[in-house]
């Protein structure tokens, strides 16, 4: 096959998984809302601890959608930089994402802080309605259950992504399949 009709390809489909990303997320924060709006107009507790467990599965069930589709736009990338040569489009991609932090001001970054900023959140609701059930008192450690758990998930979250960077990393420094 000719290599300029699958670098098209190539283009078509990272736009596909791009479109993809921003659908994901529009849909997360949609449920999000939806989610709130019932938190907000209903009265009993035994509901809203399940909108808030459903936050955190929605937020985990989100951030998979997210690493996968991201690992898609990137073999799309990387894949296009291989036909097009180390100065071009897709390679000077790789060479701004590999060279640059991979910690700050990404996309990445911004929805691993994000989800886990729900889930941190949502972990406090379900203590603090848990325990406003009959027979339990709520303690001052909301707010250390909020940010234990953001920053455990963050940790977790950032560690994966970390990983998935270096595979990557490795993966834009092979040669060329023959």
């Amino acid at each position: 096959m000719d290599e300029n009709k699958i670098y098209q390809e190539l283009a078509l489909t990272w736009r596909h998984f791009a479109s993809w990303r921003e659908k994901v997320f529009a849909g997360y924060l949609g449920v999000l809302a939806a989610l709130a709006v019932g938190f907000i107009r209903s009265p009993s507790p035994v509901l809203r601890l399940v909108i808030f467990a459903a936050e955190i599965l929605l937020s985990l069930v989100f951030w998979l959608l997210d690493v996968r589709n991201s690992q898609l736009i990137n073999a799309c990338q990387l894949a296009a930089a291989r036909l097009e040569g180390s100065t071009d489009g897709s390679a000077a991609l790789n060479m701004t994402r590999f060279r640059g932090s991979k910690w700050w001001a990404s996309y990445a970054f911004a929805i691993d802080f994000l989800v886990t900023g729900v889930i941190g959140a949502s972990a406090g609701g379900l203590y603090i309605y848990y325990f406003k059930l009959p027979g339990g008192a709520i303690g001052q450690v909301v707010p250390v259950i909020c940010l234990v758990t953001f920053l455990g998930f963050f940790a977790v979250f950032r560690r994966t992504r970390n990983m998935e960077w270096l595979t990557q990393k490795t993966n834009s420094k092979a040669k060329k399949n023959p």
